[in-house]
């Protein structure tokens, strides 16, 4: 479609919205019948699509596994140029090819196995040549530049073409830069340095990955396996940094020990009004975790061991009824 033949279908809608004859309701609802379209094709069509995906993927894997070993063998024979070539020039290669593939719509799905493949190697191919241009290749600085790039680089493409792939992999340079960011932080402030400090940054990033989820859930059907990934990990890395936040006895935080079940019932909440299963399972182990790690903290010497046990089995019991009653009348 033309951006004439666009202008003049919106220009349409616009005058008939004038006009009364035109409802919001129906406009988003024959725009999300345009995004789930997809699931109306016939089943073994999918099927193929989804099979022909995963090869695809496969394939990229097998190359960057293919390009890895010879580089790994001729090593120590090639020059620095040829080190460049034969890792940044790859992955600038292999970039380059997703673009014209992604231009072709039949050819929309080999052009995210290149994309792949160049997200695995330009890593590789920015430290060997920050390398050889003889930059400290560990040091904060240079792994904020290097992440810098990646994330234009692929942020850019994104923009540019809406693919997955390539959204995928602006997440993961996103945080590698964000996490290289906040530990140049320890050199402005040392205090903030230590265990505690990486929870708290932690929390952050996974906070940013469900708030990501919920909008890809929210914005499209064809990202909703994304935004379950993303609020799965988002949950899963902020629970888990909380829980550790309450440290244990006798260097233990009342603060997060008191505030953690509050905490799990929040996301048990959440889970039951955006229907997210993800939500429900993780709280539900984590609260369990949760009450295993105070009973065992606190109790196991007041009431002996076995009595403990006794009492997390029946408790774990409770939980696992509470979740499967939320998912069969709330979620499901």
């Amino acid at each position: 479609m033309t951006p004439e033949e666009k202008n003049q279908i919106l220009n349409q809608i616009r005058d008939l919205s004038a006009k009364g004859e035109i409802t919001r309701e129906e406009v988003l609802s024959a725009f999300k019948q345009g995004q789930v379209q997809e699931q109306d094709e016939d089943p073994d069509l999918q099927k193929q699509k989804r099979l022909s995906a995963i090869m695809y993927f496969i394939g990229g894997a097998v190359i960057f596994t293919g390009i890895a070993i010879l580089i790994g063998q001729q090593w120590r024979n090639f020059s620095d140029f040829t080190r460049i070539l034969a890792t940044l020039g790859v992955a600038i290669a292999a970039y380059a090819v997703g673009i014209l593939f992604d231009k072709d719509e039949r050819l929309k799905l080999i052009s995210q196995s290149f994309f792949f493949l160049s997200g695995l190697i330009f890593p590789i191919g920015l430290h060997v040549s920050f390398d050889i241009l003889h930059f400290a290749v560990n040091s904060r600085e240079t792994q904020l530049m290097i992440s810098g790039i990646l994330l234009s680089i692929f942020l850019g493409g994104y923009l540019t073409f809406r693919n997955t792939v390539l959204l995928i992999f602006t997440i993961i340079f996103g945080s590698w830069v964000y996490l290289s960011l906040t530990e140049n932080i320890y050199r402005i402030n040392p205090v903030w340095v230590g265990w505690k400090f990486d929870c708290y940054r932690l929390m952050a990033l996974s906070l940013s990955y469900m708030l990501m989820g919920y909008y890809f859930g929210e914005q499209t059907q064809k990202r909703k396996t994304l935004s379950e990934w993303l609020m799965s990990i988002g949950i899963l890395i902020f629970l888990g940094v909380t829980l550790g936040l309450g440290g244990w006895k006798p260097e233990q935080s009342l603060f997060w020990e008191l505030s953690y079940p509050l905490v799990v019932f929040i996301f048990i909440y959440l889970s039951v009004q955006l229907k997210n299963k993800s939500f429900l399972s993780i709280s539900s182990l984590y609260l369990m975790a949760y009450i295993s790690k105070i009973t065992a903290e606190y109790f196991a010497n007041n009431l002996g061991w076995a009595f403990s046990l006794v009492m997390i089995g029946f408790l774990l019991i409770g939980i696992g009824y509470l979740a499967f009653y939320l998912n069969k009348k709330y979620i499901r």
